[in-house]
């Protein structure tokens, strides 16, 4: 089995991708930072992603910084990619110094943050996060997904973050 160059995953080169993969390339090979294929087509490459799922390319790699794919895709806001992964079995909840929910909700990815919660991730920290990053709209939607806006299982208090952030109403 050849190595292979996961470079031309972020570049969206698909035909390489295809070549590589047909000569029987490991997509589950990392880079130096430790970023597989997947992790790198996650900039927003939904073909390259598809190609790579359906030659088992493993969800659940992760980075030197224990980001997942799915990570990536929430951070950067790719829709159709965190679907795609989330139904080739991603865990949702899978944490290293945030989650996908928590990405998505930093970045202020609204749809995204929707769709992580339909399909159950964890939303009891996120909301603490999103009142610090001023995103008012994902803050309804953890809202109205019955978030706890007293009190986090970390000890935060939402409000609290959220006036020390100098955010304006959220009702």
């Amino acid at each position: 089995m050849h190595l292979f160059d996961a470079s031309c995953c972020s570049a969206g080169h698909m035909d390489i991708v295809s070549c590589l993969i047909t000569h029987e390339a490991d997509v589950n090979t990392r880079s130096a930072s430790c970023n597989t294929a997947l992790i790198y087509g996650c900039a927003g490459h939904e073909k390259i992603i598809h190609t790579l799922l359906d030659s088992s390319a493993d969800v659940e790699d992760h980075n030197e910084h224990g980001h997942i794919p799915l990570m990536e895709a929430a951070s950067a806001g790719h829709v159709d990619i965190v679907f795609l992964l989330i139904a080739h079995g991603a865990d949702i909840n899978t944490q290293s110094n945030n989650t996908s929910l928590m990405y998505g909700c930093i970045n202020g990815h609204e749809e995204v943050v929707r769709i992580l919660l339909a399909w159950g991730a964890d939303v009891d920290i996120p909301l603490m996060y999103e009142c610090a990053g001023g995103h008012e709209e994902v803050v309804r939607i953890l809202i109205d997904f019955r978030t706890n806006i007293i009190y986090n299982k970390i000890g935060c208090i939402p409000l609290i973050k959220a006036a020390s952030a100098e955010m304006s109403c959220l009702c």
